[in-house]
């Protein structure tokens, strides 16, 4: 007896047709157990070896970054400052009071 199944319209859809049970997977509609024809689940399998340890070589150690430049000015008045000549970047942190400014 010819079946005919309907368009799907998602997969996971199920079709029934003579005591059978039909999924669509996206591309086809493929026949599925009955439920009630299942067994119980069996007892689990023992563990398997495990596998070897990989034998590759370590590669080499990258180079040591640059030590940091760290000065400090810790008393008031003026100071002049060198960027040293390998410096990528200059962090700045200013703090201090306003300084004798306005009278009051």
């Amino acid at each position: 007896m010819p079946i005919t199944f309907p368009t799907p319209t998602f997969i996971g859809q199920q079709f029934s047709s003579g005591g059978k049970t039909w999924q669509w997977n996206g591309f086809a509609w493929n026949s599925i157990a009955n439920a009630s024809a299942i067994g119980a689940t069996g007892a689990t399998g023992a563990t398997g070896a495990t596998g070897a340890t990989g034998i590759g070589v370590t590669g080499a150690t990258g180079a040591t970054g640059a030590t940091a430049n760290i000065q400090i000015f810790s008393t008031a008045g003026s100071f002049t400052w060198t960027k040293p000549a390998n410096a990528k970047s200059v962090n700045i942190q200013l703090f201090g009071a306003g300084g004798g400014g306005g009278g009051g």
